[in-house]
């Protein structure tokens, strides 16, 4: 397998993988040529051949090689075209938020270099927009579908969970890519405009209410109606048919009173993790020595939380 994996990342095809292993001087293929006990060569050296090369080429495409920083963008990059792509499969309430949580983890993915990034749901909230309790209901999903993303290591105390991101095999090719994102504006908050208000913004770029649909895979009555509510608080406005931005998102985030809806999500999610700190702290403490011993104090004082007054 690690000389199939080094002819695949060379390049090399399934013919100068089998022309190397069948070479007499190359002792790494002696498993292909061993012969039988009566000396006759073995049938089946083709079908563990091709065995071999479709499991190298499945790996590669689940763990692609990662040499330095610009492998990651670039296979980062490669990602959300992919997501670019094929937009049906982000189509539906559903989708959109699905879409949200794994662009945030892309986000995050670029910041650490790596392919395997760790995230808490928390975390990927405060980016997407979202509560944390949609953002796992999404990871449940997007694991289960394993196309884009598979979760490495479980959540474990105070680390989060760690996730390999995939890249499936779609020959489309992207004809708008925009990296940045306003998702997480309080503009687009829960009781603002909203998650799929927030797609499609992303996606405004002198496009027209077609190419939007084509675009996002949403419903065309969903578009239209997400646009109307848009150009109503002014953030976008259309202009011969084409959809452009407009307005400032601030001042839209006054009018729909939902300033300050981020920073609040923050301080929240804050306040959580310190009560988990210190709860599980408490908890690991009650199995120690002092518990034996009948020297434990346990705390007794609220949460600081909202929930615990």
């Amino acid at each position: 397998m690690a000389i199939a994996l080094a002819a695949a990342n060379s390049r090399w095809g399934i013919d100068d993988l089998r022309a190397a292993l069948l070479d007499e001087r190359n002792e790494g293929g002696a498993w292909l040529r061993v012969r039988r006990r009566n000396g006759a060569p073995r049938l089946d050296i083709e079908l563990r051949l091709e065995r071999l090369w479709r499991k190298a080429q499945q790996r590669i495409r689940e763990r692609p090689r990662v040499a330095d920083r610009h492998s990651v963008h670039g296979e980062i990059a490669d990602i959300r075209l992919t997501m670019q792509a094929e937009p049906r499969h982000f189509a539906g309430a559903a989708g959109v938020t699905d879409h949200a949580v794994l662009s945030a983890l892309l986000d995050v993915a670029g910041e650490c270099l790596t392919l395997t990034p760790s995230a808490s749901t928390r975390q990927l909230a405060e980016r997407a927009g979202l509560s944390h309790q949609t953002v796992a209901r999404s990871l449940r999903r997007l694991t289960t579908d394993a196309r884009y993303l598979r979760q490495e290591a479980p959540s474990a105390g105070v680390l989060a969970a760690r996730y390999r991101l995939l890249r499936p095999e779609v020959d489309a090719e992207a004809s708008i890519v925009r990296w940045e994102s306003h998702r997480d504006h309080d503009a687009f908050a829960y009781r603002g405009l909203g998650r799929v208000a927030a797609r499609l913004f992303d996606l405004i770029d002198g496009s027209t209410d077609t190419e939007l649909v084509e675009l996002s895979g949403l419903h065309p009555r969903t578009v239209r109606r997400h646009l109307r509510r848009m150009a109503a608080v002014g953030v976008i406005r259309r202009v011969g048919g084409r959809w452009s931005h407009a307005g400032d998102l601030d001042a839209a985030a006054d009018t729909l009173q939902t300033t300050g809806t981020g920073q609040a999500r923050k301080a929240r999610h804050q306040a959580e993790r310190e009560a988990w700190i210190e709860w599980t702290t408490e908890f690991d403490a009650k199995r120690g020595w002092r518990v034996q011993r009948g020297l434990h104090n346990p705390l007794q004082r609220l949460l600081p939380l909202k929930m615990a007054a």
